[in-house]
């Protein structure tokens, strides 16, 4: 199992650096990881409002041009996050 797997050895590794559970950095310190490892971070598969609209994420950060009610959605999920 590869070391971005294990929950705990993460865990460990973000105290050792010096990472405050719960912190900004704590949450962005599990993203990365997620991110090393070509997945989305595990929140991102419960959360049945952002799986709907990443489509429309990834269409418009390759340039393509959402709907405006697209566009509308995008935004507020972004600013409620």
């Amino acid at each position: 199992m590869p070391l971005f797997d294990d929950r705990a050895k993460l865990e460990m590794i973000a105290q050792l650096a010096g990472i405050e559970a719960g912190a900004s950095d704590w949450h962005n310190f599990f993203a990365l990881a997620s991110v090393a490892q070509k997945r989305f971070p595990a929140d991102i598969y419960t959360d049945a409002e952002v799986l709907e609209v990443l489509p429309v994420f990834f269409r418009t950060i390759r340039g393509g041009k959402p709907t405006p009610e697209e566009l509308e959605k995008l935004i507020h999920i972004l600013k409620n996050r």
